[in-house]
């Protein structure tokens, strides 16, 4: 994507003023190699993609000259990203509770939820992934080892058990939907092979549900 403003402008220029199709007998306008840019632009994000535009400031290197040997400032490049989701469910049961705080001032806070004895939840966990598709396998991620990924960095850990009590790396956590995406993301984000991982969202109950996307990683 553009670092410069003036990069940044002239895409968003472009996404702007969409072109609109060609009549019978309408010639291509040469002298405005934008043109074919933006009607470029305006099929792929009909098509679900996105073009991205490349500009002096960009890593890719330096563009290269034109005809009178002046370097271009920009070149169309496409790319292809997609977000892949799965989604699995585990059991488990937790109390609110935090032990610096008194009787009080907890009962008032979480209600129920801070029961001694603790209660229960149906979760849902859904793990997305964000990357370009492998040419060669047409995915952007095996959801079959997402899946497995899934079980072996989190869901084995935590299906039937006490949350507050019975997993290591929640030991010492309140154990929120909140706190619980967070340390979720903790485990499974330097697992990933192909890809980032883009977002997990947690189903507490039908009602109640966080999303999280890394804002408090560094």
């Amino acid at each position: 994507m553009p670092t410069s403003a003036a990069g940044r402008a002239g895409l968003a220029m472009l996404i702007q003023r969409e072109p609109s199709p060609l009549r019978r007998g309408e010639k291509v306008p040469k002298a405005d190699p934008s043109w074919q840019v933006r009607r470029m632009s305006a099929s792929l994000r009909r098509a679900g993609l996105s073009v991205g535009l490349l500009d002096e400031d960009s890593t890719q290197g330096s563009p290269p000259p034109t005809a009178n040997g002046q370097p271009t400032t920009t070149q169309p490049v496409i790319i292809a990203g997609m977000i892949v989701t799965a989604r699995l469910t585990f059991s488990a049961a937790h109390r609110l509770h935090n032990p610096n705080r008194d009787a009080a001032w907890n009962r008032a806070m979480y209600d129920k939820c801070d029961n001694p004895n603790g209660h229960g939840h149906n979760y849902a966990l859904e793990v997305s992934v964000k990357g370009t598709i492998d040419p060669e396998t047409g995915m952007v991620i095996d959801l079959k080892r997402l899946k497995d990924i899934m079980r072996e960095r989190v869901v084995d850990h935590v299906d039937h058990t006490n949350l507050n009590e019975d997993v290591g790396f929640l030991r010492g956590t309140i154990p929120t939907a909140e706190n619980l995406a967070r340390s979720f993301w903790r485990e499974l984000a330097p697992a990933i092979p192909q890809g980032e991982l883009y977002e997990i969202v947690l189903e507490e109950t039908e009602r109640n549900s966080v999303r999280y996307r890394g804002e408090d990683e560094t």
